[in-house]
């Protein structure tokens, strides 16, 4: 009888053991999901050059981020941007555009800037979008100036701000106009 109890509280015991292991590797981790940063390096352009290979030049603000997909080791989430004043287009861009931004969410990856900075809503820039729905990144708008990041051809700005160089949204909304025609 002894025996018969040892080998019925072994067994149990057996059971009990093996479907703990089972059971915690059958759970994903609290924290399942791949996590990329990513640095971006852009050949520099001119607004001229931009405004001939773009197929959507426009100035808004970002009004809607997302959805987010998987593209690969990276992710894509498509921005939506109310546009206030639309340059070159066509009569379905004249409103509201999109193109899609790399970086973002889903479920099974995070895909950061290594600056951590994603575009957000109420965001406002000038959008220059290629044919495939990305954008040439920068150009954003801030107390009524438009910054040129350091990776850009530096020909029309002129005042110096940090890091950075600025001209009047004025000024370069002219600009962007007599480079459309």
């Amino acid at each position: 009888m002894k025996v018969l109890l040892k080998r019925a509280f072994a067994l149990v015991i057996t059971i009990g053991v093996t479907a703990s292991i089972l059971s915690a590797c059958a759970a994903k981790p609290a924290s399942s999901k791949i996590t990329r940063t990513f640095s971006a390096c852009y050949a520099a352009k001119t607004v001229e050059e931009l405004c001939k290979e773009c197929v959507t030049v426009v100035h808004g603000k970002v009004s809607k981020i997302g959805p987010s997909s998987d593209v690969g080791d990276t992710v894509h989430t498509a921005v939506e941007v109310a546009v206030q004043e639309q340059f070159k287009g066509n009569s379905q861009t004249a409103k509201t555009c999109s193109y899609w931004e790399v970086g973002g969410e889903t479920d099974t990856q995070v895909v950061t800037p290594t600056d951590g900075a994603l575009i957000t809503v109420g965001q406002e820039a000038f959008f220059f979008i290629f044919k495939d729905g990305s954008r040439y990144p920068g150009y954003y708008v801030k107390d009524g100036k438009v910054t040129l990041e350091q990776f850009m051809k530096p020909d029309l700005f002129t005042s110096s701000d940090g890091n950075f160089k600025s001209i009047s949204v004025e000024k370069f909304t002219d600009i962007v106009r007599s480079c459309v025609k």
